[in-house]
């Protein structure tokens, strides 16, 4: 555990290699917000998206996160692909397609194939994944994304282990049984099993999918991954 500084606040692991970027965090001791900036008066199809080292430094931000990830699937013009709640209110509703990632490896027979990530807090709190069934619409911040990767301290039944869908940059977010939340980066080709195998490791008994090939991460004061345009983020606030 690394001690930061006089406040007590802590980053309970930090770490990088060729393999995988991995940061934890108590959501209790530092604030964690999620924000798509391509939403509101900037919706056409012809918006500029951008990668996030420029999305932070437009944001004029960098010098106040810790951490950041994109965290949501998004279409074309940056919106989100499923639910989005901001500052507790719905921006887009839930999506319930039965294809592509949101409808994929269904988690147990007749659904639980997308969860949501929602915190009620409206600052430092408590952060939950849930399946979109049994999510009741509410949350401070909420993204619906897909597939579930882990629910009670089991990876998804449909991952193969010998899976050939191999995607670059995969990444994702997980919860341990002390609530901590865990960001993850794959920066080689993996699979969802394997992606999934090492959060389990990590102690995450739940977890969903964010994206892949687009995928980055900020830490360290540097960015990770890819350098293509994305659409919604997460950061961990100093």
């Amino acid at each position: 555990m690394k001690h930061l500084n006089t406040y007590n606040t802590f980053i309970l692991e930090q770490s990088s290699t060729s393999d995988f970027v991995h940061y934890v965090v108590n959501p209790s001791t530092k604030e964690v917000i999620i924000r798509n900036d391509t939403i509101g008066s900037n919706q056409e199809l012809n918006v500029e998206l951008q990668p996030l080292s420029s999305i932070l430094e437009k944001m004029k931000v960098k010098d106040k996160v810790e951490f950041a990830m994109n965290c949501a699937l998004f279409e074309s013009n940056g919106k989100n692909v499923g639910a989005y709640n901001f500052m507790g209110k719905k921006v887009i509703g839930v999506n319930s397609q039965t294809t592509g990632n949101f409808g994929m490896h269904e988690f147990a027979p007749g659904g639980k194939r997308n969860g949501v990530l929602y915190t009620s807090s409206k600052g430092k709190g408590a952060w939950d994944i849930v399946p979109t069934e049994e999510w009741n619409g509410s949350g401070y911040y909420a993204i619906q994304n897909g597939p579930i990767l882990i629910l009670d301290g089991k990876i998804n039944p449909k991952f193969g282990k010998e899976s050939t869908n191999l995607q670059s940059y995969r990444n994702g977010i997980g919860i341990d049984k002390s609530g901590n939340l865990h960001f993850a980066l794959a920066l080689k080709p993996t699979n969802f099993y394997d992606f999934s195998n090492f959060l389990l490791e990590k102690g995450c008994t739940k977890a969903i999918f964010c994206d892949a090939n687009v995928s980055q991460a900020y830490i360290g004061g540097s960015v990770k991954g890819s350098n293509s345009p994305i659409g919604p983020i997460i950061m961990v606030m100093s």
